[in-house]
């Protein structure tokens, strides 16, 4: 889920609120309706946002498969990811470090949030 998104969703749900709620449109009941028609759209696009799953490469989700990852419990699962990027820090050849290491902060978690929500792999 990408909160950026959904906040700008509700911004604009607040930015038809005030639209609607303006008493120079009033008695314009077409003008109620669009904009209740705007504000259940746009909450359409944040339940969507909301239940997306994150786009993970080819590597993360051959290193999941592997590793029979989903069959872990949580701690197991961090710590088995913390060993595949480990040891590409030793100097060996590790794909999922590789990835990782290109941009650490972001990517790695990245991989928690695929392995707490669910992932999708990239085309």
């Amino acid at each position: 889920m990408n909160k950026q998104k959904v906040l700008d969703k509700l911004d604009e749900i607040h930015d038809v609120y005030k639209a609607a709620y303006d008493p120079s449109c009033y008695p314009d009941v077409n003008n109620l309706v669009d904009s209740l028609t705007d504000v259940d759209n746009i909450a359409e696009d944040i339940q969507k946002e909301a239940n997306s799953k994150i786009k993970m490469p080819k590597v993360f989700d051959e290193w999941y498969k592997a590793n029979e990852i989903e069959d872990l419990v949580f701690d197991a699962q961090i710590s088995e990811l913390e060993s595949s990027i480990g040891v590409w820090r030793l100097g060996y050849s590790s794909s999922l470090g590789d990835w990782v290491c290109d941009d650490y902060q972001q990517r790695f978690f990245m991989c928690i949030d695929a392995i707490i929500n669910g992932y999708e792999v990239e085309k």
